[in-house]
């Protein structure tokens, strides 16, 4: 007598890897290379589809976001660059006061010469100054900065394409283990079945031992 035996039948929506989501947290974690407690609270044990996990990924993985934090630094260069193409300029101002009394001109005082007490004296001093100085390495600096500019944009870029590779080659090899072990727990099912059926022939003798 033959026993029936049971086969898994896939849908097609777990053939998409865009519409199938990874339901441990531990890989979240492991893409983005972070292992402390706060990370590991914030990451719940929920599914993650692939755009999820990408985003994680971006928003905490340290390697990238210092590569994006050097975006800044050379925004600020580029900035700087033409801050030097500027003149620079001055200003100061002074205020200085004079009290009233006799003024000392070796042993005359101006009682001597028939002048009275002079008055007190507020003086007051202003200047302004404007300097500009010019070399061929601050004409060039900008275009340097520039281009420094674009080197780390395309590092950033590079940066971003392995992220992305590292965390799509991860998640599928997630999702091959996790198939994998649904077809073994499947199989695992499918056998003791067979045994359960087996054993309730034997009891009411529909099988010879």
């Amino acid at each position: 007598m033959t026993i029936p035996k049971m086969s898994a039948k896939k849908s097609p929506g777990e053939t998409s890897l865009s519409n199938t989501k990874i339901s441990l947290s531990v890989l979240a974690l492991i893409l983005i290379g972070v292992t402390t407690p706060l990370c590991a609270q914030q990451v719940s044990a929920r599914s993650l589809s692939l755009a999820e996990a990408l985003d994680i990924a971006r928003e905490n993985n340290p390697s990238f976001l210092q590569s994006r934090n050097d975006e800044s630094l050379s925004d600020w260069d580029v900035r700087q660059a033409y801050a030097a193409l500027l003149p620079s300029a001055s200003a100061g101002s002074g205020v200085s006061w004079q009290g009233p009394g006799e003024q000392q001109f070796g042993s005359l005082t101006l009682g001597d010469l028939g002048f009275g007490n002079q008055p007190s004296y507020y003086f007051s001093n202003y200047n302004i100054g404007l300097n500009y100085s010019i070399d061929w390495r601050t004409i060039k600096g900008p275009a340097q900065a520039k281009a420094q500019r674009g080197v780390t944009l395309a590092q950033i870029d590079l940066a971003e394409a392995s992220l992305v590779s590292t965390v799509t080659n991860s998640y599928v090899e997630m999702l091959r283990q996790q198939e994998a072990l649904r077809l073994a727990e499947q199989q695992l099912e499918n056998s003791q079945f067979n045994l359960r059926l087996a054993q309730g022939q034997l009891e009411v003798g529909s099988v010879t031992p």
